[in-house]
């Protein structure tokens, strides 16, 4: 059995399965430290790029996949909504947006004095239909969920993991 069969048995609840990058379109990466991912073809990185102000550098609809890894709890809402939107602009249809965040009742998501946002797992829902977190929408959110799940080995380290596809 796979990780998604046992936990479909398990909790009485589908897990989905991953999806994958756009084919023959770049990965980028945002923030990753010293531990970039093998599968990156390149990454944007402070102090050389500010995700808080900064466009991400990539012509629209021309990125595969982004990976942001504790990367979006280092920003305000305000912050989270326009880096979104860059996100949104450059990903190509069908593209990935893959996160893991911490989840606010980890002891993760409060050890890092720079972190400015708490997540959850209904975080993403909530952005995405209440037009009160985006008040200069100059178009819809084209993202939807595909993979959206609390994930940790213990509650200390518990974060959420999610994938939002660009329609």
């Amino acid at each position: 059995m796979n990780i998604q069969e046992l936990f479909e048995v398990g909790m009485k609840r589908h897990l989905a399965d991953l999806a994958d990058p756009v084919p023959n379109y770049p990965v980028l990466e945002l923030g990753p430290g010293n531990n970039p991912l093998p599968i990156s073809d390149c990454y944007l990185e402070w102090p050389d790029w500010d995700g808080s102000k900064d466009p991400i550098p990539f012509a629209d609809n021309s990125i595969g996949a982004i990976y942001a890894f504790h990367f979006f709890e280092h920003f305000t809402g305000e912050q989270v909504i326009r880096l979104l939107r860059e996100c949104q602009r450059v990903l190509a249809p069908g593209g990935i947006l893959t996160t893991v965040i911490p989840h606010h009742s980890a002891m993760i998501a409060y050890q890092d004095l720079d972190h400015k946002s708490l997540w959850t797992e209904e975080s993403w829902r909530t952005l995405f239909v209440n037009s009160m977190y985006d008040k200069n929408r100059e178009q819809p959110w084209r993202f939807k969920i595909h993979f959206n799940a609390i994930i940790g080995i213990v509650q200390r380290n518990l974060a959420i993991f999610t994938q939002l596809v660009k329609e």
